[in-house]
């Protein structure tokens, strides 16, 4: 004889394992006028988070991302990106402090001065 769980039993573990599971990356694409900028996020929730930045253009300096919530008036805090590679950098921190909409600016200090790449980010639960 074949046991069956209750309807409600199997709803309630599927959204368990739904909540328990990591948040989808985040990939986006920005152009300045001597950079080809990619953001990675290994995910746009609340929490410690690791950024990925790809660029293709001129040796920069320093890269440094700027989190900012428009709408409220808020800032989270700077993070400046460590060089992994030819072109990649990355950084890591708590840059959103609620949900909603955000705005992630990379700054990039070039030999040209300083560009920056805007991406719009919708941070969830």
């Amino acid at each position: 004889m074949t046991r069956r769980l209750p309807v409600p039993l199997l709803l309630a573990g599927l959204m368990m394992l739904t909540a328990c599971q990591a948040p989808p990356p985040v990939s986006l694409d920005e152009k300045t006028a001597s950079y080809s900028v990619s953001l990675q996020l290994d995910g746009a929730t609340l929490g410690q988070r690791t950024a990925t930045i790809e660029l293709s253009g001129p040796e920069p300096s320093q890269v440094v991302l700027s989190p900012a919530m428009r709408q409220m008036g808020m800032t989270g805090p700077e993070a400046l990106a460590t060089k992994v590679d030819e072109g990649r950098y990355e950084a890591r921190g708590e840059f959103f402090s609620m949900l909603g909409g955000w705005e992630i600016a990379v700054r990039i200090d070039g030999p040209s001065g300083q560009e920056v790449a805007t991406f719009d980010v919708e941070v969830v639960p």
